[in-house]
């Protein structure tokens, strides 16, 4: 039997009341801590996963390449292209009708907000714009095709890049289209292009090339450091209770908390420096911090909001098929850190139809044609299917029916009419879609498929289902051995 002595931490010891010191005596309790750990974050463990470089200097510089062969793609910047009078198939535009090409990445391939030159647009090229009448034409610009960087545009047939680098015009006298430009035909501002390839006459010259530009970048290393402090006084014992290595015990919270440092400044820390260490004269030292996961991505990645009380799948599916574009390289597997409240919503995204292929549900009823229920389950019960899309449409909508999730189940006699003339009979008498949407068990005793019973008393008269099983059992015996020697 024992007794509490205190019952707050810190206390020192009374020894006006006791003469035992409630710190570095044994107490004859044994090797017991109580210790209040929390578990580790899995940020580390995302960490591990993810790649790394070491470098033997706190500052450093590299290189990035974005390639941009994949994307190539512009749109109508400044000012809207127009040909009043039409242009037929291989003779040059006018000197009025110039394209003025943007896109919305720079020669480095960052994605930017603003309106940006195209410097892979280069003579030889076949371009295809989207005009305001929904039709599509191509130009092949001149294979003699001048190009310049400024400003200020020659006249006559020449590719000018802009020295201020908002917009690459293509004058006229540079397109040759390959299709009819109808008289009015025009292209307003922010209309989709697309360099389509290239296209050069036998035994012409060697063409002229472009290049991704490859990026410099800076990178530095935010230093940490934690003090340790450890007990003192060679007075008094060194062996505390429960841990006999204090160096050991200290040694191991600083870590966790040096940890946790790191792990905070990789997550929502904010890359820079100050002008120089606090309380230092010398400017060529700054302390410099980095650039956490989350502050980086609001800052400079992609940003999707969505609620997690109303975002659905189809919100989702809009999102991620900006996110694994492949002319941004994201294609591929993604290695995700996530909070709980992500995954729980990604949880719920896939608890709709197929759910154990977690492909979210499809809320049929936003469909204007017919909707016909059906199944690819191992069960190919459609009652029990009809039970489950009632279950998964009212979790959608609290007001509705059975008798949808009915309707769509009779729909199939639409894909396939040669069954109305099939009779089943159940086990249950009352085959009502509100009873039925709330009744386990139902199943047929009788199956009559052309004037042929194929289903009676629960059994199959086609097949002996006996030998069936008997048959499935020893191939699956034959499977998992095999798969066992594989593994």
């Amino acid at each position: 039997m024992a007794t509490v002595f205190t019952s707050s931490t810190g206390n020192a010891a009374n020894f006006n009341t006791t003469d035992l010191d409630n710190v570095r005596r044994v107490f004859n309790f044994g090797e017991r801590v109580a210790e209040l750990a929390p578990q580790q974050s899995p940020f580390f463990v995302y960490l591990s996963k993810v790649a790394k470089k070491a470098t033997n200097d706190p500052v450093f510089k590299f290189l990035e390449q974005r390639h941009q062969w994949q994307r190539r793609n512009f749109i109508i910047g400044t000012t809207a292209f127009s040909d009043s009078s039409g242009t037929a198939i291989g003779t040059a535009m006018g000197s009025n009708d110039d394209l003025y090409l943007a896109c919305k990445y720079d020669k480095y391939g960052n994605v930017s907000t603003s309106e940006k030159a195209c410097h892979f647009i280069v003579p030889g090229l076949v371009l295809a714009l989207k005009l305001d009448d929904g039709s599509v034409v191509r130009w092949k610009i001149a294979e003699t095709a001048t190009t310049e960087t400024t400003d200020s545009p020659t006249s006559g047939a020449y590719i000018t890049y802009r020295a201020s680098d908002d917009y690459t015009l293509v004058q006229g006298e540079a397109l040759i289209p390959l299709d009819t430009i109808s008289a009015g035909a025009g292209a307003a501002l922010g209309n989709a292009g697309q360099v389509i390839g290239s296209a050069w006459a036998e035994g012409t010259d060697s063409p002229q090339g472009w290049e991704d530009k490859l990026y410099d970048r800076e990178g530095f290393c935010q230093i940490f450091k934690t003090g340790m402090n450890l007990f003192s006084g060679t007075a008094m014992a060194t062996e505390y209770r429960g841990i006999k290595n204090e160096y050991q015990r200290i040694w191991q919270d600083k870590l966790m908390e040096h940890k946790m440092d790191i792990e905070e400044a990789m997550l929502f820390g904010k890359g820079g420096k100050d002008v120089a260490d606090v309380g230092s004269s010398d400017a060529t030292s700054p302390s410099r911090t980095t650039w956490g996961i989350v502050n980086y991505t609001e800052n400079y990645g992609k940003v999707y909001n969505m609620s997690y009380a109303s975002s659905g799948y189809d919100a989702f599916l809009d999102a991620m098929e900006d996110f694994f574009a492949v002319e941004g390289g994201n294609s591929g597997e993604k290695l995700v850190l996530a909070s709980r409240k992500v995954i729980t919503y990604l949880n719920k995204l896939g608890a709709g139809s197929f759910m154990n292929n977690s492909v979210g549900y499809a809320n049929p009823i936003r469909f204007s044609n017919e909707v016909a229920l059906g199944t690819d389950g191992i069960g190919a019960d459609m009652l029990e299917e009809f039970r489950l899309a009632y279950a998964r449409h009212r979790e959608s909508d609290v007001t509705a029916s059975p008798e949808t999730a009915w309707q769509w189940l009779q729909n199939g006699y639409q894909i396939v009419p040669e069954a109305m003339s099939d009779r089943v009979v159940w086990n249950y008498k009352n085959m009502d879609p509100w009873e039925l949407a709330f009744t386990t068990g139902v199943n047929p005793v009788e199956v009559i498929v052309e004037e042929e019973t194929i289903w009676s008393n629960g059994h199959s008269t086609r097949v002996d289902a006996a030998e069936i099983r008997a048959k499935a059992a020893e191939q699956a015996k034959k499977v998992h051995s095999r798969l066992a020697e594989v593994v």
